[in-house]
């Protein structure tokens, strides 16, 4: 499929996908708490998704019931604006 050709500066023919650290925890035999285990850093989780080449949903920001994950064309940060230059006849 073709992409149009955009003319908007903060249009992006590429994607985005925000990673952040992932917390893994395991469940107490005695007490049946879920206590934390470890902290994946963001870094490393990115890494994952790039060798194993998936990106896992999850229920967290969603209202509902199905697990979902966000990807977005536009970039994070507004285009810079251009400086406008005075000029006097």
């Amino acid at each position: 499929m073709a992409f149009p050709n955009i003319r908007r500066s903060d249009f992006s023919h590429s994607l985005v996908h925000l990673t952040k650290e992932r917390r893994e925890y395991v469940q107490d035999d005695k007490t049946l708490e879920q206590k934390l285990e470890r902290v994946v850093p963001g870094f490393e989780v990115l890494k994952e998704i790039l060798s194993d080449g998936v990106i896992r949903s999850s229920l967290g920001f969603v209202k509902g019931t199905r697990p979902v994950m966000c990807l977005s064309e536009i970039p994070l940060r507004p285009p810079r604006r251009r400086r406008m230059t005075l000029q006097w006849a």
